[in-house]
């Protein structure tokens, strides 16, 4: 059976994941700038420039495993970014 309480929390996840969508462009680029340094260079050669982290090791003078470690906590420091910029577009509209 379905309660209305299911509904209703349904219709609000809707409406959040439709904000969410909402994010623009230009703020996820702001937030791939404001990355650290090395976050960013490594962020950019891998995941925007399409290096592997062999190249990425041998053009920076790092390790294979420096360019991994790197890419893995730019993703982190971005995914902590972009859910404070999700919550602030969920907050202004129902805030």
């Amino acid at each position: 059976m379905v309660h209305a309480e299911d509904i209703q929390e349904l219709e609000e996840e809707h409406v959040m994941a439709a904000e969410i969508d909402e994010l623009a462009y230009e703020d996820l680029i702001s937030i791939i700038q404001q990355l650290p340094a090395g976050y960013k260079i490594v962020f950019n050669m891998y995941a925007i420039e399409g290096y592997s982290h062999k190249e990425i090791a041998e053009e920076m003078g790092i390790s294979e495993s420096t360019s991994k470690s790197q890419l893995l906590r730019a993703r982190e420091w971005l995914k902590k970014r972009i859910k404070l910029l999700e919550g602030g577009v969920y907050e202004k509209k129902h805030g």
